[in-house]
């Protein structure tokens, strides 16, 4: 996701935007896309393991992609920089924020 929206930030924040928005039809709004199938079955699988939370993995998709979402969008703003060192930090609070 920080790759694809630094390379595409446009993109990135209208994918943003609409993907929750009322506006839309419910049943797409609520479509699973297949990167979102792979994704969920990371998060139950740590959770079977034990390294991640116990909490909805609906809910911990959105924790992170929340947090990479954000920084994203203060980088494009030019509120900072947002280089090796910004991603590496950002990828570290998304793993503290989900780790048991």
């Amino acid at each position: 996701m920080v790759d694809y929206g630094l390379s595409f930030p446009k993109e990135i924040l209208f994918l943003e935007g609409y993907s929750d928005s009322p506006y839309i039809y419910e049943e797409v709004r609520n479509m699973m896309n297949p990167a979102m199938i792979e994704i969920f079955g990371i998060i139950e699988e740590g959770q079977r393991q034990g390294i991640v939370s116990e909490m909805d993995p609906m809910f911990c998709c959105h924790l992170i992609k929340g947090m990479v979402a954000t920084s994203i969008r203060g980088y494009l703003g030019g509120k900072y920089p947002f280089g090796e060192e910004q991603i590496r930090q950002t990828l570290d609070a998304c793993w503290k924020a989900i780790k048991v």
